[in-house]
């Protein structure tokens, strides 16, 4: 009977897990992460999340590892995790579409002194600092990472009225989108970027990749939008980057 076995969530969530795989999947067999009768060599598919270094090893039978969320970081951290075995995250319309807003949001929240505006709401008070506004068509927002995340929100920006640029490792083409990739092209992509989106995945190669260097590429007055995971921003807890320059402005969730 083929295996499935699970480490995500607390013990009491392993009974939800058993019932809807019950419910969809009746033919499988549903174990938890320290079940005893399980052994290693039994395991055909592991759903995971911070799995125990390795354990992943020891499956030698795997036929798949499942990250329970949208980041595979927690498992290529670990050394020995089995690198032939296909690796699938999760990944759902709900999300992409969230992603979307979110960065459309803060791409807007950029063109005006939007928590200014919120502060002297609070204070009663109102402010007029004869600045004109920038608007969506004179902004270009550049986004780094077009897989799935990345390029629904390339053409979400699109379609907001932005202009939009895309880099990623590998050549892309995104409808709308001026696509850049690899590291020749890296810094002409920065160069007339105005807003800088990182949708980047975590691993040794984007690890500090978003430093003062390249920050300093990017158009003036420029903005960050850090939706990526935090190990691609250099600095601890950011602190640096909020000190690199009068102005420079960073969302990030």
């Amino acid at each position: 009977m083929t295996c499935l076995i699970i480490k995500s969530g607390s013990a009491e969530v392993m009974g939800e897990w058993k019932a809807l795989f019950g419910k969809y999947a009746p033919g499988l067999r549903v174990a938890g992460w320290n079940d005893p009768d399980i052994r290693p060599e039994e395991v055909d598919f592991a759903l995971v999340w911070e799995p125990d270094p390795g354990r992943l090893a020891q499956m030698t039978n795997l036929r798949a590892i499942i990250s329970s969320g949208a980041g595979v970081d927690h498992i290529t951290a670990d050394p020995s995790w089995p690198r032939h075995v296909p690796l699938v995250r999760m990944g759902t319309d709900d999300a992409t579409v969230q992603m979307g807003d979110y960065v459309t949001w803060a791409a807007f929240s950029l063109l005006r002194p939007t928590r200014q505006w919120f502060l002297h709401q609070q204070r009663h008070e109102w402010h007029n600092d004869g600045q004109s506004a920038r608007t969506s068509t004179e902004t270009c927002v550049g986004v780094m990472g077009l897989g799935n995340l990345g390029t629904h929100v390339a053409q979400r920006l699109v379609r907001a009225g932005f202009a939009v640029r895309g880099w990623s490792r590998s050549p892309k083409d995104v409808a709308g989108v001026e696509c850049f990739h690899g590291d020749g092209q890296r810094r002409e992509f920065l160069g007339q970027t105005d807003i800088l989106v990182s949708l980047l995945p975590a691993t040794g190669e984007t690890r500090g990749l978003i430093n003062r260097e390249l920050l300093s590429c990017l158009r003036a007055p420029a903005a960050l939008i850090s939706v990526g995971r935090g190990t691609q921003v250099e600095g601890s807890k950011n602190r640096w980057l909020m000190r690199l320059a009068r102005g420079f402005r960073v969302l990030a969730i």
